[in-house]
């Protein structure tokens, strides 16, 4: 999708479902796995697990895309680029973002399925961004079906933003009525400006992503999730407190005890390629890199001698 389209969410709405890649779950690169978050961020109970496997309730979901943004490995992604969002990002302007349900207040309003969909790492992008102010159009959630979704949103974004405060974040702003938006009108020679500012723009983004970040990776045994890639990209351009202030929010590190030898099973089993191990005899060790690593566990469930253990900073 281009950035004719991301204009024009409207015209193209997202599905109102998440699609589920079944090979990305890591409870189909490991049996035993018992990873529920995507069933317990359902508001609906959609989500559900038969078997070892999860499966999605049509008649129960509402759309809200909270199981997207929870999911640690991509394996519930939505019709809206997100990537493309974050092209819209850039220092000194206004965003102003919305649901897709509820009627924009301008012409370049950004839209999205829901406010579920914005994950912690994705909303640590949009605050320090840059950007003068980002107003997330709420009053349409009063009523929703997913009500209760933007409930919790507004508790996250509170907590990230005191989180972040010395940070000198963007002005983010909840807007609970519609007059507290200044409405405007644009009109075509104004259009055709921004998408000419947008198509020069997209090389320039502060957070520019491949399409391999949120290709379908069935080709690829190791990839690395879109919310951990987001992570790396933000640290790089910060100073070391800021950096450490983040990191310590999102990243994981894994312990080992005396019995690892440096067998090859959680190299293995890994699905982002965080964990190495180097060198030969004696010499093997196991090398760890933080900023690819999803959190998953897998690496501690898989370990046949309970060696290593892993603890979220």
């Amino acid at each position: 999708m281009g950035p004719l389209t991301f204009l024009n969410n409207s015209l193209s709405e997202p599905s109102a479902q998440p699609t589920f890649l079944v090979k990305r779950c890591l409870r189909s690169r490991l049996n035993s796995n018992q990873c529920q978050k995507c069933v317990q961020s359902c508001p609906t109970g959609a989500m559900t697990v038969i078997g070892a496997k999860i499966h999605c309730n049509a008649s129960q979901c509402t759309g809200c895309m909270s199981c997207v943004a929870v999911c640690p490995q991509d394996a519930l992604v939505g019709d809206h680029d997100i990537e493309e969002l974050l092209v819209s990002l850039r220092a000194g302007k206004d965003v102003v973002i919305s649901c897709m349900r509820q009627k924009q207040s301008c012409s370049d309003e950004i839209t999205i399925p829901c406010v579920g969909i914005v994950s912690k790492q994705l909303l640590t992008a949009f605050v320090l961004s840059g950007c003068r102010s980002i107003t997330f159009r709420l009053s349409g959630c009063n009523g929703c079906c997913n009500e209760d979704v933007s409930k919790a949103f507004r508790i996250e974004c509170k907590q990230l933003l005191e989180a972040l405060e010395d940070l000198r974040p963007s002005a983010v702003m909840l807007s609970e009525k519609k007059e507290q938006l200044v409405h405007h009108e644009m009109d075509r020679r104004s259009y055709l400006k921004k998408l000419r500012e947008i198509a020069v723009g997209i090389s320039q983004d502060t957070f520019p992503f491949t399409s391999d970040h949120l290709g379908d990776g069935l080709k690829k045994s190791r990839r690395i999730p879109f919310k951990t890639e987001l992570i790396r990209k933000i640290v790089t351009n910060l100073d070391r407190d800021s950096r450490t202030k983040i990191i310590h929010l999102f990243s994981s590190t894994i312990s080992l005890t005396e019995e690892c030898n440096c067998c090859p099973l959680c190299k293995g089993i890994c699905p982002t390629g965080a964990i190495k191990i180097e060198g030969s005899g004696k010499g093997k060790r196991l090398k760890f890199e933080m900023l690819d690593c999803s959190g998953c566990g897998l690496c501690v469930e898989f370990c046949k001698i309970n060696a290593i253990s892993m603890s979220h900073l």
